[in-house]
């Protein structure tokens, strides 16, 4: 899958549009995105060059490594990820990044984006199937965590695969304390408890069972 990193003037209008008039705020504790700076569109061109040439250095193999490790197969060839100087939250689909983040958290954001991609177009009808497994696993936690056990448990294993350790999941778990729920912290805090790629191995064993046992 080849990732396109793209600046929409469009987009960004519309954002800024939506954005100032529903005076949205973040689902963080600690700041609204009023108080973040917007960035002009040469500043906003820069980092997408920044962004290019950092995923450059590693996305492709990421994106191969989080086929490979799911064992899943998705049809998509391609993928336009969007960036805006307008301070906003990442949306999925489509895939937009706020150009206030530094190479290493745009690239942290855009493997959270790309993973749920992954398991939505790659299990398709079969989700279902992911989320009962999950239930059975983790039946005190609700929808949200229990979708983002897995997601997180890939993008750790992931990152320890192919950059050799876990480093840029420390973004992700600031991100979570910071949420005003604790759903994304305790998925992540079961994720590091047990080992990544342990909450992976276990999720993906009971799933071939359950699919053995309804076949």
């Amino acid at each position: 899958m080849k990732v396109k990193i793209i600046y929409s003037p469009f987009l960004e209008e519309i954002y800024s549009t939506f954005f100032s008039e529903k005076e949205l705020v973040s689902k963080t504790k600690l700041f609204t995105y009023s108080t973040l700076p917007h960035f002009s569109k040469d500043e906003v061109l820069m980092k997408q060059e920044e962004f290019r040439n950092e995923w450059k250095k590693n996305g492709e193999i990421m994106i191969d490594k989080i086929l490979e490790i799911s064992e899943l197969k998705i049809e998509r060839r391609n993928l336009d990820v969007y960036i805006t100087g307008v301070p906003a939250r990442s949306f999925s689909s489509p895939i937009v990044i706020y150009a206030g983040k530094d190479t290493a958290d745009f690239i942290r954001v855009l493997i959270h984006e790309i993973v749920h991609i992954v398991l939505n177009e790659g299990l398709g009808d079969s989700k279902k199937f992911l989320e009962e497994v999950l239930a059975h696993l983790f039946p005190s936690e609700t929808k949200l965590t229990k979708i983002h056990i897995i997601v997180y448990a890939i993008m750790g294993a992931v990152f320890e695969e192919v950059l050799g350790n876990v480093d840029m999941m420390s973004s992700e778990i600031r991100d979570a304390a910071n949420f005003k729920t604790s759903e994304y912290k305790n998925a992540l805090d079961i994720c590091i408890n047990s080992g990544y790629k342990n909450v992976l191995d276990k999720i993906k064993m009971e799933y071939k069972k359950h699919m053995l046992s309804i076949s």
